[in-house]
């Protein structure tokens, strides 16, 4: 089997979408009366997740490398790193200079792929990705699953309040947000697009909570804030799309 995937890497790839799919399915028992919109929770994060493990496949197996399996090479790694020097893992995880990063790394821990090093916003995903890699046990299907659970919350989100704004919709844009294929599968999995698209949706859900229903002011602005920094790091010119009709929106 490829290196990345083995047969520990399945099973407790398996142990985690199990997981997952009782306790969605207890969160989506919890809202469904008074949210009918949940009826789509579980389908829907399912559905992110298998599109993220496709993604995993088509890199691992068809184009036998790429951004993807270098992101959770770089992530393991970093997680090495912080297990045989803490010291060295937050000067990488927080410095900029690339011959002080490359230097941390050796053959024990491994190396992220150069390139990557070199370019600042796609290196910050590795960055985040570390971080979840703690709790995933360095499986490649479990930081699939974990991300898109994280993922999931900024987009369920927004789809939430979509149904808020066009009520007796919400088939039609469960299929337009959760379920297109293209979006779900290029939306998923170890990317960068898995990051700002979370961060989008959270950002305008945010923003309208602020701005336009004025409601719980100080952890929407959190969340503003934090999709904000989400943007910048990885696509900032997200963000700057964004910001104009940010501003005629809460005029």
């Amino acid at each position: 089997m490829n290196n990345h995937l083995d047969f520990w890497d399945i099973l407790l790839g398996g142990v985690y979408l199990l997981i997952t799919y009782f306790i969605a399915s207890s969160i989506q028992k919890r809202n469904i009366a008074l949210h009918p919109e949940y009826k789509y929770f579980v389908s829907g994060l399912m559905t992110k997740i298998w599109a993220g493990i496709g993604v995993c496949l088509v890199y691992t197996f068809y184009y036998e490398g790429g951004d993807t399996t270098n992101y959770y090479l770089g992530s393991v790694a970093m997680v090495n790193l912080f297990f045989k020097d803490p010291d060295a893992y937050f000067l990488v995880l927080f410095g900029d200079e690339l011959g002080m990063m490359l230097s941390q790394f050796d053959s024990d821990t491994g190396y992220p792929a150069y390139y990557m090093l070199r370019d600042d916003k796609t290196f910050s995903v590795i960055r985040f990705s570390s971080i979840l890699m703690f709790f995933c046990f360095k499986s490649f299907i479990c930081i699939i699953i974990l991300l898109a659970i994280v993922c999931y919350s900024g987009i369920f989100r927004f789809y939430k309040l979509l149904v808020k704004l066009y009520p007796g919709n919400d088939k039609h844009l469960a299929v337009a947000l959760l379920f297109v294929p293209s979006m779900v599968f290029w939306g998923s999995g170890l990317l960068k697009d898995a990051y700002t698209f979370s961060a989008v949706c959270w950002y305008v859900s945010g923003f309208f909570m602020v701005f336009i229903e004025k409601k719980k002011i100080i952890f929407n602005v959190i969340i503003i804030v934090v999709a904000t920094f989400f943007m910048i790091q990885i696509k900032p010119y997200i963000f700057i799309a964004l910001l104009p009709g940010s501003i005629l929106w809460g005029a």
